[in-house]
This record gives C-alpha cells, structure tokens and sequence, in this order.
C-alpha cells in the first residue's frame, strides 16, 4: 500500500468519471539552494537568456526559475522529509499555464507507475545533499 492522496477526476460537461488520479504533497521548505538553482538554470540557458534566471509571475507574484530537470541541482535532503510517497518541490520552473513543479517518488510507487505506464512515467536518480 502507497501512502498518497487521490482526487476525483471530473470532466468539466460531464462530471466525475469514476476514476481517481495521484496528487502529491506540496513541500514548503525549499528542495534547493538558490545558488544551486542559479548556476543550474545559467548553465542550462546562459545561450538564450544572458543572466536571467527567471521571472516573477504579473498575475500571482510567484518567481518562476527557467526550466531545469530534475537532476540538474542538488536537493537538500532535510526539505524533502514527509509522510506522502509522492511530493512536489516549492519551487516553480517554466512560465504561464506552462510552469511546473518538481517531484520526487519513493521507488516503490515509481517502479509500480513505470510497469503500469512506462510511455508515462520514467525514473530519474537525483542528488539528495
């Protein structure tokens, strides 16, 4: 058994549909070192994006860092202790209805999400420091 939170899925003319989709815990504490997220996304984007890093969102005033992957900057391993085996980093990458989170799966719930849909879902090792 998976510790996890489950929502109903609704279709927005029809209703529910029956189905239930995994939602992760939201994380407050942050995954990364700003420094450490920094050089990542200037390493990544210093082509396109000179020293910008990210930008701040005109709607909500969220800062939303440049998109990096999830291994591409260390996690700080004290950010990350929960009960859920499915969390979402603090920190949002990307920009507009296009921005998004980190997550983290314990391997357990990950192998099992990989042999159910493996065109969906994929294992990436990342640093915990």
């Amino acid at each position: 058994m998976f510790t996890v939170d489950l929502g109903e899925v609704r279709k927005p003319r029809s209703g529910a549909t029956g189905s239930r989709q995994i939602l992760p815990t939201q994380m407050v504490e942050p995954w990364h070192r700003h420094e450490d997220l920094a050089f990542a996304v200037q390493t990544r984007h210093s082509k396109y994006s000179d020293d910008r890093t990210g930008s701040t969102c005109e709607t909500c005033g969220r800062w939303k860092w440049l998109p990096i992957s999830e291994g591409d900057a260390p996690i700080v391993a004290s950010a990350v202790v929960a009960e859920s085996d499915l969390i979402a980093s603090p920190e949002t990458f990307g920009d507009g209805l296009k921005s998004f989170r980190h997550l983290l799966v314990r391997r357990p719930l990950g192998e099992t999400l990989v042999a159910a849909s493996p065109r969906n879902w994929h294992l990436v090792e990342v640093q915990i420091a």
